[in-house]
């Protein structure tokens, strides 16, 4: 192989390379692995100032089923005002406190952008 050759499939490699880490997400899962037993209560408060306390297995295992599916993008200030509070404690003693907005998501003080339908519409089903 001549040494041009060599150089053309070096650059090839690394356009290959540059392109795989450009075309990786930075999304992932927080709560993928939390189970509905893993959930000691939650709480959520609308943007009404409704509060509801959630102690029903059948709420808590649907709460956990959306957080398991809940897929965060990457940090971003959030626009708007908070629709609804989440307030949730796990078995293990950590709590998480959420404010949900139309497209973003801040968990513990730490915005990020993020499908937030799923809980919105379990806060309107709920209260």
């Amino acid at each position: 192989m001549s040494t041009r050759t060599k150089l053309l499939l070096s650059a090839l490699a690394c356009l290959l390379c540059i392109g795989i880490v450009l075309s990786t997400s930075e999304s992932h899962q927080p709560f993928a692995l939390l189970s509905p037993e893993d959930l000691a209560s939650a709480e959520l408060e609308t943007e009404l100032g409704i509060i509801v306390s959630l102690s029903d297995e059948a709420e808590l295992s649907q709460l956990a089923d959306i957080l398991n599916h809940l897929t965060i993008v990457h940090q971003e200030d959030p626009e708007g005002d908070v629709r609804v509070r989440y307030s949730i404690s796990t078995q293990d003693g950590k709590t998480y406190d959420f404010e949900v907005y139309d497209a973003h998501l801040r968990i513990d003080g730490i915005s990020y952008a993020a499908d937030t339908l799923a809980l919105l519409d379990f806060a309107q089903t709920i209260s």
